[in-house]
């Protein structure tokens, strides 16, 4: 962790404590030996990068801490999705087995914080993103917006190699630019907030989260323009 390990060397590192038989003591799991096509597809992206490509596509991040932790969410991954012969993928389980992983990976290689959060956050978006055709227009911007989709969005490329993952991350790129330039953007400042809660006659409560999430979610789908409207809305709500 002294410095940004090379792709390459990364790539090499990860096959060479699988093929010594060193993960079983390191990460104190069975020995396994799987292909890395995730973490091959991460890593190719990453060298592909530094060559012209497309100014809207995914871009691998530049703080070396969080390219850190995608190669490990990459390897945790490919390390924990079905291993028998014929066993169709799915990220859902894969994700399922590594969040557990994580916490003894996390031990084993004295991650931060950071890196063990950052992972988790990656994998939650991930999972989110797999309903992306069934989400609302609001709930698409909310994750376009949230912290580490551009990280997660990388992943999702990395995973390419899954046919159905590719058609998911291409179907994201194309609808993104819409929900960005819709003239209300993903993450617009919100029309509501607490105090308006209050001033409206309500105290504050558990309901203020919900009323604050649906007036943002009708703001985000363009129902919501001005704050006088938001706050019609809001006393329609009592």
């Amino acid at each position: 962790r002294a410095g940004p390990i090379a792709p390459d060397a990364a790539g090499r590192a990860a096959r060479m404590i699988q093929k010594l038989r060193l993960d079983a003591p390191v990460f104190n799991e069975d020995h396994a030996d799987p292909t890395l096509a995730t973490l091959d597809g991460l890593l190719a992206f990453e060298n592909a990068s530094a060559e012209p490509h497309d100014p809207a596509g995914p871009k691998p991040p530049a703080d070396a801490t969080l390219r850190f932790s995608l190669r490990l969410a990459a390897w945790l991954i490919d390390r924990h999705r079905p291993s028998a012969d014929g066993a169709a993928f799915e990220l859902s389980t894969a994700i399922n087995a590594a969040t557990p992983a994580l916490r003894r990976w996390r031990r084993a290689l004295c991650l931060t914080n950071l890196d063990r959060d950052a992972i988790r956050r990656m994998f939650d978006l991930l999972n989110r993103a797999l309903s992306w055709s069934e989400l609302r227009c609001a709930q698409r911007k909310r994750l376009l917006a949230s912290p580490r989709w551009e990280q997660a969005f990388v992943l999702l490329h990395a995973l390419g190699w899954d046919a159905r993952l590719r058609r998911l991350a291409e179907r994201i790129a194309e609808d993104a630019p819409e929900l960005e330039t819709d003239g209300i953007g993903i993450q617009p400042a919100p029309l509501l907030n607490g105090n308006d809660l209050i001033d409206s006659g309500l105290k504050p409560s558990p309901r203020f989260k919900s009323l604050l999430d649906e007036a943002y979610d009708l703001q985000l789908e363009g129902k919501l323009y001005t704050r006088a409207q938001a706050r019609q809305w809001l006393a329609e709500q009592r």
